[in-house]
């Protein structure tokens, strides 16, 4: 189906220019497109990307509301633009975080996988969270601080991770929401 595709995969919009009839209709007299016009949407995609860093990025602040030891650490910032935008930022750096280190973490811990029967998979949130922290604070001076891995972290985890599968039911991944 045009728009659909797995994670990581580019995404295609597809266009039909359809022919009334001769040479391009089928013997069944049905019409079939004549011509079809495929490529990829680069503004489909960033608006994606834009609309799950919002989503994260709430998720992140619901975080630092409900997880004792996650907080944001806006500096000196008094603006609420400028806060907005440093959970943002933060929300951004978290989706790279865990689009690039993740899956190199899941695959070397699938041992772990097994003999925990997936409980290890909150322990690399945490440290997604964990490693998310440590960029924004020490390269940017500002963002997400959680002050352990254990507590912190993994609650943090957990409730980033529940808020996220509540936004992601009440707003479908479909393209007629994302990629419009």
């Amino acid at each position: 189906m045009p728009g659909r595709g797995r994670a990581g995969t580019a995404r295609r919009t597809e266009v039909r220019v359809y022919a009334n009839a001769g040479p391009t209709a089928n013997r069944a007299g049905a019409i079939r497109p004549a011509i079809v016009l495929r490529g990829t949407c680069d503004t489909c995609r960033m608006r994606a990307f834009l609309i799950r860093s919002a989503l994260t990025g709430f998720a992140l602040w619901i975080a630092d509301v409900l997880v004792p030891g996650v907080y944001f650490d806006f500096g000196g910032l008094t603006s609420w633009w400028a806060k907005t935008g440093l959970v943002l930022l933060v929300a951004m750096v978290f989706g790279l975080v865990n689009g690039f280190i993740k899956p190199i973490v899941q695959i070397l811990s699938i041992p772990l996988y097994i003999l925990t029967l997936g409980l290890v998979h909150v322990v690399i949130n945490a440290l997604m969270l964990r490693i998310t922290s440590w960029l924004t604070t020490d390269v940017f001076h500002v963002g997400l601080v959680v002050d352990d891995i254990f507590w912190s972290g993994i609650f943090g985890a957990i409730v980033i991770s529940v808020v996220g599968w509540i936004t992601t039911m009440l707003l479908k991944d479909r393209p007629e929401n994302l990629y419009r």
